[in-house]
């Protein structure tokens, strides 16, 4: 059985962006990609209720046995709370570990690079964003940054937030990932982590 691998897109994209493709071309066979789409302009509540609908309906045709989460910059925010709500292995990548400063600065119009979709972001939703809280000890690897142009200090905000509790892989990409065959012991990441098995440091 394929191990299933549920994709979070970022902020102002969408499940078909081309990341989809990129993810399951450096995975492999074996790995049965699932997009998964939210609404950059709804606010956080309404978009995990959705998040959550989504996942239950793919359980109704395959087990969800081998399964993980991955997601880059907002999609790794909603990857990590689904992982932490669904006790399921997780990989955020270029994570916007704290959505009310980075979201800020796109408040007001807006469009959605991949559905056209032309919205007006408000300060309530942004507002709507809990602080990330990473309470379980579930399987998560972070690939962070040191030259993200989009999220600044974004490595030192991981560790801060983080610590041990995950397993942090500091790269030199940009924000977007053009060839995630190339972050470092991805697929093996992506194993552990379906299998819920964490590397941690005590």
């Amino acid at each position: 059985m394929d191990t299933i691998v549920f994709y979070v897109h970022g902020f102002n994209s969408g499940a078909k962006s081309s990341t989809v493709a990129r993810v399951t071309e450096a995975l492999g066979d074996g790995y049965h990609v699932v997009p998964l789409h939210y609404n950059s302009g709804d606010d956080y509540y309404t978009n995990m209720i959705d998040l959550l609908a989504q996942i239950n309906h793919v359980a109704i045709d395959y087990p969800l046995d081998n399964v993980v989460i991955i997601g880059t910059s907002l999609g790794a925010y909603y990857a990590h709370q689904l992982s932490q709500k669904l006790a399921i292995g997780c990989i955020m990548i270029n994570p916007a570990i704290k959505p009310k400063d980075v979201l800020a600065k796109f408040i007001g119009d807006n469009t959605n690079y991949v559905t056209g979709e032309k919205y007006r972001l408000l300060a309530s939703v942004v507002d709507s964003y809990p602080e990330m809280l990473h309470l379980s000890r579930i399987a998560t690897t972070v690939y962070v940054s040191k030259n993200d142009e989009l999220i600044t200090d974004n490595v030192q905000t991981v560790e801060k937030t983080l610590g041990n509790a995950v397993n942090i892989v500091v790269t030199d990409t940009k924000h977007r990932i053009d060839d995630f065959a190339k972050l470092e012991d991805f697929k093996h990441n992506v194993n552990m982590c379906s299998l819920n098995l964490a590397i941690f440091e005590d």
